[in-house]
């Protein structure tokens, strides 16, 4: 009995070594897409135009465009109540025109902005390595350096002046006039 029950052993011990491992290790990744592999498609290139726009959602948004412009300009007032509204004295500030760098609503649009500059110039990076069509390139570039013309003219709008962002690069930028600004867009 006892031999058979180390046989048995033995017979599946030598199983398992024999059967268990494996010879060819290429992966073939299927949950993921490889960038080599990648071929777009016209619903590739929707999705990633709209990131630039992506970013409009929050301009007027909460301490966006809407409130930077229309607090300070009279159109709207937000009174301050026992209760609450208050929120640091942001919104007198704003009516009173004494707002600083570090107020929430010329901030937030710097940063909304700027995001959609960056969106704006990596697709327009990557039209110039060729991710695009030859037939679609040049509807794609117009219609993102318009959106990005859009952004400029917000900020230049709200902040005067301006650095004018076209590449990354670790640099500090420089900061451009109003006139330059506007040429470039």
């Amino acid at each position: 009995m006892k031999l058979f029950k180390y046989g048995v052993y033995a017979l599946c011990a030598s199983a398992m070594l024999s059967i268990s491992s494996c010879f060819n290790l290429d992966e073939e990744p299927y949950s993921e897409i490889i960038e080599e592999d990648y071929v777009p498609t016209e619903a590739d290139e929707i999705a990633l135009l709209a990131t630039t726009y992506s970013q409009l959602r929050f301009v007027m948004d909460w301490y966006g465009l809407f409130d930077l412009q229309e607090e300070s300009c009279d159109v709207i007032v937000t009174p301050t109540r026992p209760n609450g509204w208050d929120d640091g004295g942001t919104y007198k500030q704003m009516h009173k025109h004494t707002w600083d760098n570090q107020q929430g609503q010329p901030q937030s649009i710097w940063d909304y902005c700027y995001k959609g500059i960056a969106n704006a110039n990596k697709i327009l990076k990557r039209a110039d390595e060729g991710f695009f069509t030859e037939e679609s390139k040049p509807k794609v570039v117009a219609e993102v350096k318009g959106v990005r013309a859009l952004w400029y003219s917000i900020l230049c709008d709200t902040h005067g002046n301006i650095p004018i962002q076209t590449s990354f690069s670790e640099e500090v930028p420089v900061q451009s006039t109003r006139k330059q600004v506007f040429d470039f867009i």
